[in-house]
């Protein structure tokens, strides 16, 4: 049987300078492109916020908010629900098909009442407040809708709202930047409103000036502990000092100091690098590694780690998320930040999508937005840099099979004409003969695949299906050497 040439080997081993020891086949799935799917023909202006809840059937649709006026060509001002296979309008409120005024964010949580879920729907600014109603519609039996404190909603920006059990109290939890929805009191960053007594109180607060909560996550987990994660744009936590920077857990109402985010704040023009990063961004997930909170934002370090504007922290330690996202953060120049999170397995395996927002001075500081996916080991592309924002990710079965839904303001993703809502539901395989690893990549390890087989009559290393692995298929991985399918 036909051998390899062990100094043809050697030589191309040592020009790449490697080792025998380095040269490991991956044992990584093949690798694939998600597929963008549009909803119709989209809507007229931008997807701010996505949410599910339970109708009273007991099927769960996806809801949008935001501040368009159509969606797929039909009248439905600032809100709308997919039902699968269509669109249709919900609520007339004020004469308006639809809501008043612009929705900022929407939120789920179970009705005391039927078998249905509340929505919770905040808008943009006071025009709209914050209101609730249920999933039938305006001549069904058991709507409701209502405002909650109408007179008392006062903030500066409110970043995420949702419906919370912790201490076993269901509540509506609302984070922000210098609001308070507490009549009379101070601006805090972290309210709810307690079904049981139908009124607000303070959960984190006052808070001063200048410090935002942006998004929250509660956790229930033998891993994690019991209780919320905060991360934000902050030195220190009310009434908690200092240490806590712009990351902490808040549990059965004490804040635990669990190590922060600092370092990337200050070319955004405020902030010590030193002192705070910024956290954008949480979420939940288990990639093989044990149920991990991943954190997205603009920081260079997670608990003293480095880590470019993503992390893990697995309950005791933090760990970096590969090389991060980005570009790292340079004053008048440029910063990157993960703006928000979402754990989905498009069949090729549970993974992280994260939303990366780019800005640089060269670009005229226009910022551009893309998607990543992290697998586990590594990062790839799934929406390429496109001059638009990213606002909502959700992943939701809408009886087709699990796909993550992706809201904003675009028209386009990957080529495809989406009009600010759109969907991943599965992921095609790539054509790429040269990665015969299926690792995603022709490097060393698809080297070594090919000289190990080299002239024998085996699948393993023919890159163009000849039944032998010869010079054609070592000048394939050799052309492609170094890049990415």
């Amino acid at each position: 049987m036909p051998r390899c040439n062990n100094h043809l080997r050697v030589s191309i081993f040592m020009a790449f300078g490697g080792a025998a020891s380095a040269f490991a086949p991956s044992a990584h799935a093949n690798p694939c492109a998600p597929v963008i799917e549009p909803l119709g023909t989209g809507t007229s202006g931008p997807v701010n916020s996505l949410t599910t809840a339970l109708n009273t059937d007991g099927v769960r649709e996806l809801y949008i908010g935001g501040d368009f006026s159509t969606v797929n060509g039909m009248t439905a001002n600032h809100l709308a629900v997919w039902e699968g296979d269509d669109w249709r309008a919900f609520l007339q409120l004020q004469g308006v098909i639809g809501l008043p005024a612009p929705v900022g964010h929407l939120a789920t949580a179970p009705n005391p009442a039927l078998a249905d879920d509340l929505v919770f729907a905040l808008g943009t600014d006071d025009a709209l407040g914050l209101l609730y109603f249920g999933s039938v519609p305006l001549e069904g039996l058991g709507f409701t809708i209502a405002l909650i404190n109408p007179g008392a909603l006062s903030y500066w920006e409110l970043s995420h709202l949702a419906y919370s059990t912790a201490g076993g109290e269901p509540s509506l939890l609302m984070s922000g930047f210098f609001f308070s929805q507490v009549p009379g009191e101070p601006a805090t960053m972290l309210d709810r409103y307690r079904f049981d007594t139908s009124d607000w109180e303070h959960v984190v607060g006052p808070s001063g000036c200048c410090h935002v909560t942006n998004d929250f996550v509660e956790v229930e987990s033998a891993m994690l502990g019991n209780g919320i994660f905060l991360t934000g744009e902050f030195s220190h936590l009310p009434s908690a000092g200092s240490g806590y920077k712009s990351f902490a857990l808040l549990s059965q109402g004490t804040f635990e100091d669990i190590g922060g985010l600092s370092g990337g704040s200050a070319v955004k023009g405020y902030g010590n690098p030193d002192v705070r990063g910024e956290g954008q961004s949480l979420t939940i997930a288990d990639l093989g590694e044990g149920e991990s909170v991943f954190v997205g934002g603009n920081f260079e370090f997670a608990g003293g780690h480095d880590a470019l504007n993503i992390a893990r922290y697995d309950g005791t330690d933090w760990h970096p998320v590969g090389s991060g996202l980005g570009r790292p953060p340079v004053f008048g120049e440029g910063y990157s930040e993960v703006v928000d999170l979402a754990s989905f397995d498009d069949g090729s395996g549970p993974a992280l999508y994260a939303v990366v927002n780019t800005v640089e001075a060269s670009n005229g500081w226009v910022p551009l937005t893309k998607i990543s996916r992290w697998d586990g080991t590594k990062w790839h592309d799934v929406v390429s840099s496109f001059e638009g924002e990213i606002h909502d990710m959700l992943v939701h079965d809408d009886g087709g099979g699990p796909a993550l839904y992706i809201a904003g303001e675009f028209s386009e993703l990957n080529g495809v004409t989406v009009n600010n809502i759109a969907r991943i539901r599965t992921c095609a395989p790539i054509e790429c003969p040269a990665d015969v690893t299926g690792d995603g990549s022709i490097d060393l390890a698809d080297l070594n695949l090919v000289l190990a087989n080299f002239g024998q009559a085996t699948s393993e290393g023919d890159t163009n299906a000849d039944g032998v692995v010869d010079l054609p298929d070592l000048n394939a991985v050799l052309a492609n050497f170094g890049s990415d399918c």
